[in-house]
């Protein structure tokens, strides 16, 4: 059965004028590639994922144990509609790298739901390599629980022709004293469309930080709005 939903919305309307405060996709059943559960303290893992079929859908569950690193590298490849749900579960201390490398086929269409928790002092770095010739639709939401904790985020994409690559990212600061760095960059054709990440800050709490320069404890985010290149 097709639907319309709504993907990357912003948790602020804003750029009425632009329409980018959310968009919205046709998605019908999909079919159900499994999950993987990744819990290898110390160790690298590499997931290949292939779409099967007009519209698949993969679940990846990643939990980091206390004071442990996971390294886990997401290959992903579709010839048509592929959906992959990824959950991040970081405990005290620990910290978990996510490699996601995109290498989708002209024509198709790729969408990223990642989640993650960190707990005092958990980390996470999120790697997105974008060089495949689908549509990418990356959408990403952190929550920083504890004291200390910290996300890192490096996005890279080359967008082609008629690509549209949208990479909506939020990253929520309730703890005490957490941090968090978001870079995107990349190269475009004249027709590509993009939209590009932002942060949300959430922590009005008094001993939070770092903030961004004029950020005095109130919920604050920034994006750059679509632009056809």
């Amino acid at each position: 059965m097709s639907e319309t939903i709504l993907i990357n919305r912003l948790p602020t309307r804003t750029w009425n004028r632009l329409g980018v405060n959310e968009t919205a996709l046709t998605w019908e059943d999909s079919a159900d590639l499994g999950s993987e559960q990744v819990t290898a303290a110390g160790q690298t893992v590499r997931l290949d994922i292939s779409g099967d079929g007009t519209y698949s859908e993969k679940r990846v569950d990643i939990h980091a144990p206390e004071g442990q690193t996971v390294t886990v590298f997401e290959a992903l490849r579709s010839e048509d509609k592929l959906l992959v749900r990824t959950e991040l579960h970081v405990e005290k201390d620990a910290r978990v790298r996510l490699v996601q490398i995109q290498n989708t086929a002209q024509g198709s269409l790729l969408r990223l739901e990642t989640d993650g928790r960190c707990a005092e002092n958990g980390q996470v770095e999120l790697i997105q390599i974008l060089l495949g010739r689908g549509d990418v639709y990356s959408d990403g939401h952190f929550a920083l629980n504890g004291t200390g904790a910290g996300f890192q985020a490096g996005i890279g994409y080359l967008g082609q022709k008629q690509q549209t690559v949208d990479l909506n990212l939020v990253v929520d600061h309730w703890g005490q004293k957490t941090t968090s760095e978001i870079t995107a960059s990349g190269g475009s054709s004249r027709r590509h469309r993009l939209c590009e990440p932002r942060r949300l800050y959430r922590d009005a709490s008094p001993g939070a930080g770092p903030h961004p320069p004029g950020h005095g404890g109130h919920p604050r985010y920034s994006r750059r709005p679509c632009a056809g290149l």
